[in-house]
């Protein structure tokens, strides 16, 4: 079976289990060097969340690559990382033992259609698009060992969707994800996902968090469908399965509201997962979002603005007594917005880079003003706390509230619509 081999700078190493995946059909080769390739990465990346001195990644493979597979993988963990680690794609070493198709053959690559679904608000409404878009697509969950809450939530909505739309969800397996923020977490669902065969493969992720800004200087945030990665992962498929994937961003220029909005199964919205503290929430039943994480409060005000009903969330952002954190992320969420909106070239070089690298403007305009408005409805809602109360006292004298009750009814009326035409 083959091991991802880690290797610290003082020659310590650490194993991470990349055996093929059971239960979704025969793999060929190239796909199960496909899977060690993906856990390779994402262990590697652990191992530096935990503090060891990585400093080259050796991978046990079935076949031989050119140089350019080892390349791609260097500049995704550089990207990911922030340092330099060497990659070595290492072919017949002795525990290369597996089950693979006869030899000569490989498995087969369709035209078919996978939609990676994690019980996300985004991919639950990506995918029941996609599904009108391309009938029989296939939805894909990724199953972290420790996200044991995840995988009952998982197969409760596989239940539903498979009942009321005719979807057979698919699961494979991955390496624990702990606590951390796994940036390549993203390029693991991708090339996992393309282990079913299909060329097409959606990614749901609604654009404002695809291109994410950092509101504080000092924020690390997740990228993990950051366009770069995205790029490389479809290289580095290439470079093993000797096709280039077809990476759907259907979301790219949409807003969570947007997205919400979009959705055409209104009544499991509040049942899904959004919470970024997925090792603690993200039950089957009862509360599955802690309601003061940053992806909780986009949430919150995205749905407040779609006009649709939401889940109960463990901690209420608009209560009197909130939490330092929640109201943290909060008022810079809402500062970056009130900023945004009135004066652009007032917002610090660190939270403005990425909105002009990648021309997004007009998809952050929309953004803050569902910020804004979700402000406006939750105030409208009862009593809030002191803070809250400012930051909206702030926002009026900028965004004028007629502004905002437009936003909101545009929204509801669902003119944005889903893009299947946005590839790579």
């Amino acid at each position: 079976m083959p091991i991802s081999r880690l290797v610290q700078a003082e020659g310590h190493e650490w194993r991470v289990d990349s055996s093929p995946p059971d239960g979704i059909g025969p793999l060929g080769p190239a796909q199960v060097d496909l899977y060690s390739i993906a856990n390779g990465l994402f262990g590697c990346e652990t191992l530096v969340r935990e503090g060891k001195a990585v400093d080259r990644i050796e991978i046990p493979c079935l076949l031989e690559y050119d140089t350019s597979v080892p390349r791609s993988m260097e500049d995704a963990l550089e990207f990911i990382v922030g340092q330099s680690i060497q990659v070595k794609l290492v072919k017949g070493e002795k525990d290369l033992q597996t089950s693979l198709l006869a030899e000569g053959e490989t498995a087969p690559f369709s035209k078919g259609c996978t939609c990676l679904f994690s019980t996300g608000l985004d991919s639950y409404s990506a995918l029941l698009n996609s599904a009108r878009k391309y009938p029989g697509v296939t939805p894909c969950f990724i199953d972290h060992e420790d996200f044991h809450k995840l995988r009952g939530l998982h197969n409760r909505f596989s239940r539903h969707i498979h009942d009321r739309y005719g979807l057979a969800a698919e699961k494979i397996r991955a390496p624990a994800h702990g606590s951390h923020m796994m940036r390549s977490r993203g390029m693991l669902y991708v090339l996992c996902g393309l282990l079913l065969g299909n060329k097409r493969l959606i990614v749901g992720e609604a654009g404002a968090t695809m291109y994410q800004p950092k509101l504080t200087l000092l924020d690390l945030v997740t990228v993990t469908t950051h366009p770069t990665l995205m790029k490389i992962a479809g290289e580095i498929a290439k470079g093993t399965l000797g096709v280039m994937p077809t990476i759907i961003r259907p979301c790219e220029d949409m807003t969570k509201a947007e997205v919400v909005a979009s959705c055409p199964d209104k009544e499991w919205i509040r049942k899904t997962f959004s919470c970024s503290a997925t090792t603690r929430f993200a039950t089957e039943e009862g509360v599955a979002n802690c309601g003061t994480c940053f992806a909780c409060i986009v949430r919150r005000l995205a749905v407040l603005v779609a006009g649709d009903v939401d889940c109960h969330y463990a901690f209420d952002i608009g209560a009197q007594w909130v939490s330092m954190r929640a109201r943290d992320n909060l008022i810079q969420l809402l500062r970056f917005s009130i900023d945004f909106l009135s004066d652009k070239e007032a917002i610090p070089w660190y939270s403005r880079e990425i909105v002009t690298q990648y021309r997004k403007a007009n998809l952050f305009e929309r953004f803050a003003l569902d910020n804004l408005a979700g402000l406006k409805l939750l105030c409208e809602k009862g009593e809030t706390s002191q803070a809250v109360a400012k930051i909206r006292e702030l926002g009026q004298k900028r965004v004028d509230d007629s502004i905002l009750q437009e936003r909101i009814q545009t929204v509801r009326s669902n003119r944005m619509k889903m893009n299947f035409d946005n590839r790579l």
